[in-house]
């Protein structure tokens, strides 16, 4: 009887190694490679992290940082960072893929205008 229940807990201990694995593996492959050929991401320029603001490794901040202001927070509570003198740039690191076209939405305000 302890025998069997020995074999039990063993084969059980090592469906459950090998199912982790297996969810590893595939969480790696879904992070690094995009099999679908499609990736949506989001940055929101904000100074604030935390767990529920979780910030992208994919698009950097703007630089260089003597253009640009660091990021700030006006009287109605929405986050801005004022440029100085143009060009300012972003860069984006994809993951190991091949796109062949990448589609870019970038929102922002002119200081004065409603």
């Amino acid at each position: 009887m302890l025998k069997t229940f020995k074999k039990s807990l063993f084969w059980l201990w090592q469906t459950v190694l090998i199912l982790v694995a297996l969810i590893l593996i595939f969480w790696l492959f879904q992070k690094n490679l995009v099999p679908n050929g499609y990736l949506k991401i989001k940055k929101t320029f904000t100074s604030e992290t935390s767990l529920f603001k979780k910030q992208t490794n994919f698009i950097s901040d703007f630089y260089p940082k003597g253009r640009i202001s660091e990021i700030a927070l006006d009287k109605d509570k929405n986050y801005f960072q004022k440029i100085f003198t143009e060009p300012i740039y972003f860069k984006i690191n994809l993951p190991r893929s091949n796109f062949n076209k990448i589609k870019i939405k970038m929102f922002y305000k002119i200081k004065n205008q409603k």
